[in-house]
């Protein structure tokens, strides 16, 4: 935890600088995150108490607010941001993939996909994959 808490406490500053911070950019936030997503969010805060004096906590607060909810009101309750509508079986046999990297790669890219609305059924997600440029792929 101390390492992921290290390396990540710098994203939420990072997010606070865009105009926008699209759920898109908050279900990445998450899905790398995970659970340790409400730690790093915390320690954001405390950064920002500590290097910019209140004033850069209330900066930051409603972002960190903003995050927060929508992992509770969305990221837990959407099952579409966590499992893909596709199996890894069913990824190999779509691209003619043996077992491998490549699958889990796709499998990720579908999920985000899902979650940013872009694919919401069985034949989307075939069709995405369709398109999608992967290594190790077999031509047919």
């Amino acid at each position: 935890l101390l390492a992921i808490l290290v390396s990540h406490h710098m994203w939420l500053h990072l997010l606070a600088r865009q105009e926008e911070v699209t759920p898109r950019a908050k279900g990445r936030f998450f899905r790398r995150l995970g659970r340790d997503g409400g730690a790093v969010i915390l320690l954001s805060l405390a950064d920002a108490l500590a290097s910019s004096g209140e004033v850069g906590f209330y900066l930051l607060l409603p972002l960190a607010q903003e995050m927060i909810d929508f992992y509770y009101s969305r990221f837990l309750v959407d099952r579409r941001l966590q499992r893909p509508l596709l199996s890894g079986h069913e990824v190999m046999e779509i691209l003619s993939l043996k077992p491998g990297p490549q699958v889990g790669e796709v499998l990720k890219a579908l999920v985000e996909a899902q979650s940013e609305g872009r694919v919401t059924n069985l034949e989307e997600a075939r069709e995405f994959l369709l398109g999608l440029k992967v290594r190790g792929q077999r031509q047919r």
